[in-house]
């Protein structure tokens, strides 16, 4: 139908794929998506609110019964066996320890 200006148009997105909600299950070792939610006012303004938020690796490596603090034990093990100078098993440990905080979706770094 053509655009009325005194019945708009509106857009919204749900569930954005079928694919969507077995990645809640941890399919392929992925977390819940993130949910926000949009309530609309009749004066045209809206809030938002999260529903859900995603959980991060060290979540869902938990919830898969491995311990976070020995996968890192055990990759400092590895560093120190390795020709590293202390700086780089710093900074490579750190790598890590960001990494497990992160969330399981792919996230534009700085």
């Amino acid at each position: 139908p053509k655009y009325d200006q005194k019945h708009p148009y509106y857009l919204g997105f749900f569930l954005l794929g079928a694919y969507q909600e077995i990645l809640g299950n941890r399919h392929n070792l992925f977390s819940n998506t993130s949910v926000i939610d949009i309530k609309l006012h009749e004066s045209g303004h809206f809030d938002l609110t999260i529903g859900q938020c995603h959980a991060t690796i060290s979540e869902v490596l938990a919830e898969l019964k491995y311990n976070n603090l020995d996968l890192i034990d055990n990759y400092q093990q590895l560093l120190h066996q390795q020709i590293l100078n202390p700086t780089e098993v710093d900074f490579y440990l750190r790598e890590l320890k960001d990494l497990l905080m992160q969330s399981t979706y792919l996230a534009i770094r700085d």
